[in-house]
């Protein structure tokens, strides 16, 4: 077995080793070689050694630590990891903590305020991890002293000015990250004397554009470009290997050359600026296009002298789907991306922000994220209501779309322009006034094409009335329902005799219209308290809605299902209304089936929440009890 994966998420990893001004970095060495087997799993460890002599006897061993190759051994290691932490957590507990979730595999990552702290950290992470028998291979940092301080136990490569944290090239002395790209043999565009150059292919794109690595999506308006280039060879029927045709072999060409230039692109490391202070404010902006859709937030912060300061913090990009959606719809999936990545930022970082501000240059969309999602169609409701879960609509405003730095994202940029707006947002964020002001006017008609066409009717009661027929007296659904329908005929009748019409005849067997009636009457009354309900939006996850009749029915997506109207969309009934209790009754008696079974069969024609409950033997029994158990008294009926 593999075992649960224990590892922390590389993205959250690097956001804490950014935030704060000394970096600290180790590497625990040969991590998995120092987890023992217990003894009586050695054996199925075994191993043939010949001593590369075919000749002889093989010899036998086994290994007795955890190596590489075993498909447990990253959880063995991980679990090895945490318990070593926990142990060590009532002596130092800031260690411990580093330990527990600022480590991706084997690499130890942080960050702190000030060289005594650094010291002091790396220190205690050393007496920890000696404890539970790891030892860590050295330690690099962003400043030079933490060297010194540590007498050797800390150790800087002086001669080596670049590292590379987690896969992202870092350069200490400059505290920056910055890339790497190197041209793949099969996309180099220079060619021998007299040879023909062989054409790209699609395998060979997609390996190129793998080769870039960038977790944290300084580099995604560039990355979106070649996304979206591949998803038009997709679309061309271009099979893996099917060389490409001249002009676009020399279009790709022509990216990777420009993606080389990336090696000139380099991103601070350090989220807080030097005096920086009090807490910074979180800016996130989405937008999309016909082809892509991305957002991308950005820390403001207030320094010393009175002036503003960004910091760029990630970014996240998709190609737009091949099946074509509105640009308001898009603008929606931007929006989505934009909450999704606030989530990953505020449950990994560290930093407190004073507060959080979403930005989209779409009226369409803030006025879908600020309204009801009970109201639209299921694709805008469901990501409404996603939305609203995860942000606070009140912190979405309007941005004018040349101030929009998500566009970037969504519409690609050249390799040179990143080190502009894209790296520290837009120009308002360093202003203390002339932020973009929120407008008011949006296309009603966009707007009202995802509203959900409902037709209601409203039922008038008059509350001081009594009921004629009250269900608790009743035992059997099926006696409630002919007894409320010959009430129904009786009203007819009477109703006819006024406006002297003609006459239902009273003596005849009852018509499945007149039964279709009274359970129409029935549902309506116990539906009565749900209407509140309702309109605040409880039964979301169920997409309810009010058919013709005003009843509230459950939606889905089960409109091409080839059968009835009442089983594509049981009314919904609340459990702890009479009929419920009657009806489940009802379904159990024919057959007597179990749980699942009645609670499936009653689905058919009611939703009844907490159906479940009711149809279990021991509410039946009650029912069944009272009904014997029940003394003879007059019924109004």
């Amino acid at each position: 077995m593999k075992g649960p994966d224990l590892l922390n998420s590389m993205v959250g990893v690097l956001l804490r080793f950014r935030e704060n001004e000394v970096a600290l970095c180790g590497d625990i060495s040969k991590m998995y070689h120092r987890v023992s087997i217990p003894e009586r799993d050695q054996h199925v460890h075994r191993f043939l050694w010949r001593d590369m002599d075919g000749n002889r006897e093989p010899d036998v061993y086994m290994m007795k630590v955890v190596t590489f190759g075993d498909k447990p051994a990253p959880a063995i290691a991980q679990i090895a990891l945490k318990l070593t932490a926990e142990q060590g957590e009532c002596t130092h507990p800031h260690a411990a903590s580093v330990l527990k979730r600022n480590v991706y595999m084997d690499d130890i990552c942080d960050s702190v305020q000030t060289v005594d702290e650094a010291r002091k950290l790396s220190a205690e992470i050393d007496e920890v991890l000696n404890d539970g028998g790891f030892k860590v291979k050295g330690w690099i940092s962003n400043e030079s002293d933490v060297g010194d301080l540590t007498q050797g136990k800390m150790k800087l490569l002086d001669d080596i000015a670049e590292e590379k944290v987690l896969g992202v090239v870092w350069d200490r002395e400059n505290d920056t990250f910055s890339y790497k790209v190197k041209l793949r043999d099969s996309v180099l565009n220079s060619r021998l004397d007299g040879e023909s150059q062989e054409r790209l292919t699609k395998r060979k794109i997609l390996g190129q554009i793998a080769h870039i690595y960038d977790p944290l999506g300084f580099a995604a308006p560039v990355i979106v470009r070649a996304k979206i280039g591949m998803q038009k060879l997709w679309q061309r029927g271009y099979n893996w290997d099917d060389p490409l045709t001249e002009e676009e072999d020399a279009d790709w060409r022509l990216l990777f050359e420009e993606m080389k230039g990336l090696n000139e692109v380099s991103l601070e490391r350090c989220l807080t600026p030097p005096e920086a202070q009090g807490k910074p404010v979180l800016c996130i902006f989405s937008d999309a296009s016909e082809n892509a859709y991305g957002a991308c937030a950005y820390l403001r912060w207030q320094t010393g002298d009175g002036k503003f300061e960004t910091r760029f913090v990630a970014s996240k990009s998709k190609v737009a789907p091949l099946k074509t959606l509105t640009i308001p719809r898009l603008e929606l999936q931007a929006a989505v991306l934009a909450a999704r990545l606030y989530k990953s930022i505020t449950e990994e970082m560290r930093l407190e922000v004073e507060k959080v501000m979403f930005f989209s240059d779409s009226m369409i969309t803030l006025q879908w994220i600020k309204s009801s999602a009970r109201i639209y169609k299921p694709f805008v409701s469901s990501r409404i209501g996603e939305i609203q879960t995860l942000t606070d609509p009140s912190s979405w405003k309007h941005i004018p779309g040349e101030d929009n730095t998500a566009d970037k994202v969504s519409r690609g940029i050249a390799v040179n322009d990143l080190m502009k707006e894209w790296k520290c947002g837009p120009r308002f964020l360093h202003l203390e006034t002339e932020w973009p002001v929120d407008k008011v006017n949006i296309d009603q008609c966009l707007e009202n094409l995802e509203r959900r066409k409902i037709n209601q009717t409203v039922l008038v009661v008059n509350s001081t009335s009594i009921a004629p027929i009250e269900s608790e007296h009743f035992s059997s659904w099926r006696k409630l329902v002919r007894v409320t329908a010959y009430v129904l005929r009786f009203v007819r009748i009477l109703k006819s005799k006024l406006k002297k019409e003609s006459m239902p005849e009273a003596d005849v067997t009852l018509a499945p219209a007149e039964l279709e009636k009274a359970e129409l009457y029935w549902t309506k009354e116990a539906q009565k308290g749900l209407k509140s309900r309702f309109e605040r939006g409880e039964f979301r996850t169920l997409t309810p809605f009010i058919d013709n009749e005003g009843v509230i029915r459950v939606g889905g997506r089960v409109e091409n299902l080839v059968t009835s109207y009442e089983s594509r969309h049981p009314a919904l009934l609340p459990g702890s209304h009479h009929i419920a209790l009657l009806f489940t009754r009802h379904v159990h008696e024919i057959g007597h089936p179990g749980v699942e079974t009645t609670t499936a069969k009653a689905r058919r024609k009611f939703w009844i929440l907490q159906g479940h409950r009711l149809a279990k033997p021991s509410s039946i029994a009650v029912l069944n009890a009272g009904q014997q158990n029940a003394s003879v008294r007059p019924r109004r009926c």
